[in-house]
């Protein structure tokens, strides 16, 4: 069976398809970014995109100001329409905005200094109420290019099926697993997050894979993806 190693060159193949963006986030202010990156788990590039650009012409992407708007406040600010953002995804930017104003002065760029460790961002962000451990991880590899990789139910879906990972492995093992093979590039990093997210989307299903046309179908054991008997 080829090795999760073997398979990354396919993986991150599969990431320019997504979108055609190597770096999603370039250009964005730490905090733009990190609050895009949370958009970015739920919404398409194309629906994301432009719920950042409202928020930054309203000055909203700014902690010290999206702490003070009111959820009414920032739901105007696009337009009133009817949005696929959710009020939770609103909810965990201001929640993030709180955070960066009480325990660091406002300062998004605190994520990008390397004086505080990722383990100790990743603690203090995970701990915030809509982020999470995914999250956490999403925000520090959009936000400041640390080496982490927000692993998903996508991916964890395609290492166990392909037997990279054992089922019964925790969040934290399907991440160390993920950086081990990649490594500390960032911009690989955050390929293979897209490649991933691109074979899970369009392959690696929840309900069940179909492997037809898949680029990962040569690297299935001989038995074929695992578990899904049991999904």
């Amino acid at each position: 069976m080829p090795s999760l190693d073997e398979a990354l060159p396919r993986i991150i193949g599969a990431g320019s398809r997504s979108s055609g963006v190597v770096d999603p986030f370039e250009g964005l202010a730490p905090f733009a970014s990190a609050v895009a990156a949370l958009l970015h788990r739920q919404l398409r590039p194309s629906t994301w995109r432009p719920i950042v650009e409202a928020l930054q012409s309203a000055g909203l992407l700014d902690p010290e100001v999206m702490n003070l708007a009111g959820m009414l406040e920032i739901q105007q600010t696009l337009g009133g329409k009817s949005s696929p953002i959710s009020h939770r995804s609103l909810a965990s930017a201001k929640h993030l905005a709180h955070w960066l104003v009480e325990r660091h002065g406002g300062r998004a760029e605190i994520l990008c200094e390397t004086a505080l460790s990722i383990e100790s961002l990743r603690k203090e962000l995970a701990a915030i109420q809509g982020i999470g451990s995914t999250g956490a991880d999403a925000i520090l590899l959009a936000a400041s290019g640390r080496p982490t990789y927000p692993v998903d139910r996508g991916t964890y879906r395609i290492l166990v099926r392909h037997g990279w990972l054992d089922a019964s492995s925790s969040y934290e093992e399907a991440r160390d697993e993920m950086i081990h093979c990649i490594g500390d590039d960032s911009l690989r990093l955050r390929e293979a997050v897209a490649g991933m997210s691109w074979l899970a989307t369009h392959f690696c299903r929840t309900s069940a894979p179909q492997c037809e046309g898949c680029p990962l179908l040569p690297m299935l054991p001989s038995g074929g993806p695992i578990g899904t008997e049991t999904e």
